[in-house]
C-alpha cells in the first residue's frame, strides 16, 4: 500500500498477510501501516520511498492453537475405476471459516490413486477440494494435507474396493 509524503510515495511491501492503508504522521515524519494475517507466519515487510528501501522488518504471527482443519471425503469407499471429492475445511477456534491461499496447501496420498489440482469451493469460505481418482488397484489409501503456513495437518482414509454384489441362487 502506498501513501504520499511531502517528497513522493512511500510504498509498503509484505511477502504475506494483508497490508492496510498507509498513513504519514506529519509531526514525526513516520509512515505507518497495519498488517494482518489469519495464519501463523513470519512476514517480511519493507518500506520504499523513491530510491530508498528500508531494512527488512520481520513480524511473526503466532498460530492460534485452536485453529483446525477438517478433511472429509464425499465417498469413503470408491470402486477401482471411480473417484471422490476430498474437502478441506479450515476453521478458527470458534468454528468460523478461515480463508487463505491454496498455495500454502499440499495434498498427497499414500496409494496409487491420483489427486487433481486444489480448488477453492465457490461460495464456501475456507473450503478447498481435490478429486481423488482410483487407479484400478484395490487398496486402502490415505489422503493427507499440510498447510505450510500454519503447520497443521489432516488426513482421511479412502478405501478402493470392488463393489459388493449379491448373488441369489434359485
Amino acid at each position: 500500500k502506498a501513501v504520499l509524503d511531502y517528497e513522493g510515495n512511500v510504498d509498503f511491501v509484505a511477502d504475506a498477510g494483508t497490508l492496510g492503508d498507509a498513513t504519514i504522521a506529519v509531526a514525526n515524519g513516520r509512515a505507518n501501516t497495519t498488517l494482518t494475517s489469519p495464519f501463523g507466519a513470519t512476514v517480511n515487510v519493507n518500506a520504499k520511498a523513491g530510491n530508498f528501501t528500508s531494512g527488512n522488518v520481520q513480524i511473526t504471527f503466532a498460530l492460534d492453537a485452536d485453529q483446525r482443519m477438517v478433511l472429509r471425503a464425499a465417498d469413503y469407499n470408491v470402486d477401482p475405476t471411480g473417484s471422490t471429492t476430498v474437502y478441506l475445511t479450515m476453521m478458527d477456534a470458534d468454528g468460523r471459516p478461515v480463508t487463505g491461499s491454496s498455495d500454502d496447501l499440499a495434498f498427497e496420498n499414500t496409494g496409487s490413486g491420483t489427486l487433481s489440482t486444489i480448488t477453492q469451493v465457490p461460495e464456501a469460505n475456507g473450503v478447498y477440494a481435490v478429486t481423488y481418482t482410483a487407479n484400478q488397484i484395490t487398496e486402502a489409501d490415505m489422503v493427507s494435507v499440510v498447510n505450510h503456513q500454519t503447520g497443521l495437518e489432516a488426513s482421511v482414509a479412502v478405501n478402493v474396493a470392488q463393489p459388493q454384489m449379491e448373488v441369489m441362487v434359485l
